[in-house]
C-alpha cells in the first residue's frame, strides 16, 4: 500500500493537487495539526509583552480562542476543499496539539462532506490488509507546563484514551490484520531527535505500546526538525516532517520504501518562513 503522508500543513498554500497526481497514492493520511496555528497581530503582541512561545499560546488559546478558531477553520477549509478533488482515493485525517476544541469539532463534521474522507481521531477504520488507529493529543507532564495548547493533556488522561481506542479498534477489527498507529506525536527515541536542543521530544506513551507488539508501525508529524523513518523487522516508526516546511513523503508499507517530496510551499511564505526559523525566534511547540 502507498501512503501520501502530510503532516502539519498548519493551512499553508501548497502544491497539492500536483503532488497527488505525480504520486499517485492509495491512501492519503494526515497526521494532524491542519490549520493555520499563527495569527499574525496575536503574535506580534506576544513579542511586545517580550513572551515567546508560552506567551503566545496563552494570548491565542485563552484570551483569543474565537479569533484563532475562525482562522484554523477558515485555512483547513482550504486544505480539505483541495483533498477532495481527489474523491477515488480515501483520506485519513486526526488532529495534532493545535487545533482548538471548536476547529476539532468542525473538522469532524465536515468531514461527512466527502465520501472518501475519515475522521479517525480517537476512532479506526480497516482498509484492505490494514486497520489504522487514529490518537492525535500531545501527552504532557502537568507539573513541566504552565500554558498548553489545545491538543495537549496530561499522561493519565491520554494513556485512557489511547487504551479506550485500542480496545475499540480489538473489538471491531480482526487482530491478524496490521494494526498502524496514526499518531500525531512519534514515539520517544524513534524520529523525535531535535538537534536544536539535543533532547528526543517524542511520547514514551506511544513508544510503549509501539514496542509491546501492539503496532506494527507509527505514521506522525508534530515535531518538524526530526523528520526521517525507521524500519525494523518488529515495527516501523515515520515522521513525515511538515508540509509548512515544505515536506511530505509516499510512505510504501509493504516495500517498506520512503520517497521525499520537497519545494512545496513558495519560500516567499511568510509562514513557512516563521517556521523555518522558529528556533531562532523561540517559537516553537
Amino acid at each position: 500500500m502507498r501512503v501520501l503522508v502530510l503532516s502539519d500543513p498548519h493551512g499553508a498554500k501548497w502544491k497539492v493537487r500536483k503532488l497527488i497526481t505525480e504520486s499517485k497514492p492509495d491512501l492519503i493520511i494526515v497526521p494532524g495539526d491542519i490549520p493555520s496555528s499563527l495569527d499574525f497581530p496575536i503574535l506580534l503582541i506576544s513579542l511586545m509583552k517580550r513572551g515567546m512561545r508560552g506567551e503566545y499560546t496563552k494570548q491565542a488559546y485563552y484570551r483569543y480562542v474565537e479569533r484563532i478558531t475562525f482562522r484554523q477553520i477558515r485555512t483547513a477549509k482550504r486544505i480539505l476543499e483541495a483533498l477532495g478533488e481527489f474523491p477515488e482515493i480515501p483520506v485519513l485525517l486526526i488532529h495534532g496539539n493545535t487545533e482548538t476544541e471548536e476547529t476539532r469539532n468542525w473538522l469532524r463534521l465536515y468531514c461527512h462532506r466527502y465520501n472518501n474522507f475519515h475522521w479517525i481521531a480517537d476512532d479506526a477504520i480497516e482498509i484492505d490488509d490494514y486497520v489504522f488507529v487514529g490518537f492525535g493529543w500531545v501527552e504532557y507532564e502537568k507539573q513541566y507546563s504552565k500554558y498548553t495548547s489545545p491538543g495537549e493533556i496530561d499522561t493519565q488522561h491520554a494513556r485512557l484514551i489511547l487504551e479506550n481506542t485500542i480496545k475499540m479498534a480489538s473489538y471491531n477489527y480482526s487482530r491478524k490484520k496490521k494494526h498502524i498507529l496514526v499518531s500525531h506525536n512519534p514515539p520517544f527515541g524513534y524520529v523525535d531527535h531535535l538537534p536544536h536542543k539535543n533532547i528526543h521530544a517524542g511520547s514514551k506513551l506511544v513508544r510503549e505500546f509501539l514496542l509491546n507488539g501492539t503496532f506494527k508501525g507509527v505514521i506522525s508529524g508534530h515535531l518538524h526538525e526530526a523528520k526521517g523513518v525507521h524500519f525494523s523487522d518488529e515495527f516501523f516508526a515515520l515522521n513525515a516532517g511538515a508540509v509548512i516546511n515544505s515536506v511530505a513523503c509516499l510512505l510504501d508499507i509493504d516495500e517498506q520504501k520512503v520517497t521525499w517530496y520537497n519545494n512545496l510551499v513558495s519560500p516567499i511564505s511568510l509562514s513557512r518562513m516563521i517556521y523555518k526559523f522558529r528556533n531562532d525566534v523561540n517559537y516553537s511547540k
